[in-house]
């Protein structure tokens, strides 16, 4: 009672069918989920890997170390963080307002709260 018996049962029924043949709609989308998902993976890939060499070409982690010690960089963090944020808080409120009355609304509520945010973010690179 080997497994084997049974596989080589499979096999020989695929064989007599012509074997397993996928639709050409399921290849077409494999591979342009592929094709998407590298076109978008190697940028961020590239980025990381720069990231850990200096100007002469050695490893460092001095860029990070940069990032958290230098004020002008923290700045720059809070302002991406909350543009972030914001543009997060807004793309919900729109995609769950049930009508464009309430989505209307909805996005005057959401300028009243990111006006703050907005001018906060402006006034610190002044």
């Amino acid at each position: 009672m080997g497994g084997g018996s049974e596989i080589k049962t499979v096999m020989r029924s695929l064989a007599r069918r012509g074997g397993f043949r996928a639709p050409a709609r399921t290849i077409a989308l494999g591979l342009a989920i592929a094709f998407f998902a590298t076109l978008c993976a190697l940028p961020v890939v590239w980025m990381l890997g720069v990231s850990f060499v200096d100007p002469d070409g050695g490893l460092t982690v001095r860029n990070y170390s940069c990032l958290f010690t230098e004020s002008r960089q923290r700045r720059l963090m809070l302002n991406s963080a909350l543009l972030g944020a914001g543009a997060s808080l807004l793309a919900t409120l729109i995609a769950n307002a049930p009508s464009s009355e309430v989505a209307a609304l909805a996005l005057m509520q959401a300028c009243v709260i990111l006006a703050p945010l907005i001018l906060l973010g402006l006034l610190a690179n002044v």
